[in-house]
């Protein structure tokens, strides 16, 4: 057999998704169930990166002391990660007495730095070959807030880093966990009350699973039986060997013979 050119002779690297992000809450009694006065009002987003990229999520608007948690209903795909992948989760917040409009991260950088400064960054940072990159450090710098963040200079309004995680392949599972965000030593003045938590279900794709690993021709013997199988097309893919006979009209789909490769397989 021949290994096909979609892949490499090293691990199977995998598409992993991350999706149903949401971070609890932790108003006293006396701030949820209060009436009296407005009280206090955010906008939060989180961004995801990798060595090699970064997504970030819609802003959720008017989160308040009637809120229990903060629900983010964007999901994200990163293609082609290494089996060692780290993807870290960014919370960022801004008080604020209104809504800000639903724009992406990268629409707002865009806009709030001046059409001069916004197309370099957005060339340097934003394209689909991003590096990596700290928003908060780097923002910090650029717009010289005094304590770092990310300026929305349309309302004079700043994103202050509440707190990460950081999610690797052994996070991953077919349930939403629950993981410890690391505040940052100022996340109580900049957003709501937290617990310290994050909700998320982050799932692994072996790309072996979508490409085939091995394709050839195999003469088989099965083990305890007289038959010889000659000349057969297989391919191996998600952890099946899949074998028609070299001359037949079976597809690989319609595979006369299926041979499972795992721990205990000879």
């Amino acid at each position: 057999m021949y290994r096909t050119s979609t892949l490499s002779n090293g691990p199977s690297r995998a598409r992993i998704g991350v999706s149903h992000l949401s971070v609890p809450l932790a108003w006293n009694s006396d701030e949820h169930f209060g009436t009296r006065g407005e009280g206090k009002m955010y906008s939060m987003f989180v961004a995801l990166q990798t060595t090699n990229n970064i997504n970030d999520s819609h802003i959720v608007t008017a989160v308040d002391r009637t809120c229990t948690d903060v629900a983010f209903t964007d999901s994200f795909i990163f293609e082609n990660q290494p089996v060692d992948f780290q993807i870290e989760i960014q919370l960022y917040a801004s008080r604020t007495d209104g809504g800000d409009s639903n724009q992406s991260l990268k629409q707002k950088l865009t806009r709030s730095f001046g059409r001069r400064f916004g197309t370099n960054y957005k060339t340097s940072w934003l394209s689909d070959d991003m590096m990596p990159f700290d928003p908060l450090a780097n923002c910090g710098e650029i717009v010289s807030n005094g304590g770092g963040g990310i300026q929305d200079s349309s309302n004079n309004r700043y994103f202050h880093l509440l707190g990460r995680t950081t999610l690797t392949l052994s996070d991953a599972k077919p349930k939403v966990g629950i993981y410890d965000l690391h505040l940052s030593p100022n996340a109580a003045n900049y957003g709501p009350p937290l617990y310290g938590h994050i909700r998320c279900r982050i799932v692994a794709q072996p790309n072996s699973v979508a490409m085939p690993l091995l394709d050839g021709i195999l003469t088989i013997k099965p083990v305890g039986y007289d038959c010889l199988y000659q000349n057969m097309r297989c391919r191996l893919q998600a952890g099946v060997l899949r074998c028609a006979t070299n001359n037949s009209q079976h597809s690989q789909d319609q595979a006369i013979l299926h041979i499972y490769i795992n721990k205990v397989g000879k």
